[in-house]
């Protein structure tokens, strides 16, 4: 029996730490791919500009001034675009010369602190890029969503209270063949609730409650004032008893 026991403490150990890690490989990659905006990636150098001439910057000489590309540079009033370096312009032992290829908007003035980013294009894309463009609301997709959770536990009572949010989403597009006519889901919010006791190591009663503020799901046609139908997910209790062996 110890034997058994001892195994399932290093399974549940392993799987632990694998899912520790699966969370620290999210949190890495959030921060790499969600770098807020106008900032540098985490670990991104910032540089200096040393001097500028048509065409050409000069920067702090550094691993990440001289990689191969174009790139946006990003200041904290400023943002230009800058390619290739330059390898045959003279330029000192402590800096590089790169093709400037364009001043977005502000200034670049010696002893300015830069950083380089994939960002080469800011704005949308007939400023950026002088093409004509629509924006689009992605089907079955909210631009925000998120949930809070408070949690409890002290002996043998555990509980649980979770808010959820999201917003708005298009769910239909030529409703009834009528080009232009969206169908959109409402924001939606839910309150959600658990609670448990512990009689024993291997037994306990739990009730669980989903929708606690009966929120029905609203639709409505391209404008919020144009109701479409609604339905209703009814708040729910259950109460049970959970046993372990």
């Amino acid at each position: 029996m110890r034997t058994v026991k001892a195994t399932a403490a290093a399974v549940t150990a392993a799987l632990a730490a694998g899912a520790a890690g699966i969370v620290a490989g999210r949190i890495a990659s959030d921060a790499g791919l969600k770098a807020p905006p106008g900032r540098p990636l985490p670990g991104e150098p910032r540089l200096t500009v040393h001097a500028t001439a048509a065409g050409r910057i000069a920067l702090t000489r550094d691993l990440a001034a001289l990689r191969p590309g174009t790139y946006g540079l990003a200041g904290d009033a400023s943002h230009a675009v800058v390619g290739d370096v330059l390898t045959a312009e003279p330029h000192s032992a402590d800096t590089v010369v790169r093709r400037l290829e364009r001043v977005t908007h502000g200034t670049l003035a010696p002893g300015d602190k830069v950083w380089l980013t994939p960002n080469a294009y800011v704005g949308d894309p007939r400023s950026a890029l002088g093409l004509d463009h629509t924006d689009v609301d992605i089907p079955g997709v909210s631009k925000w969503s998120y949930n809070l959770v408070a949690l409890y536990e002290k002996g043998p009572v555990s509980a649980r209270l979770a808010y959820n949010y999201r917003s708005r989403r298009a769910v239909a597009d030529s409703v009834g063949g009528i080009t232009g006519l969206e169908m959109y889901e409402a924001p939606q919010k839910y309150i959600d609730a658990s609670v448990s006791y512990k009689f024993a190591k291997q037994l306990e009663v739990f009730l669980n409650g989903t929708n606690l503020t009966n929120e029905y799901q609203r639709y409505y046609l391209t404008w919020s004032n144009q109701p479409g139908h609604s339905t209703f997910s009814e708040r729910m209790f259950m109460l049970g008893i959970r046993g372990q062996w």
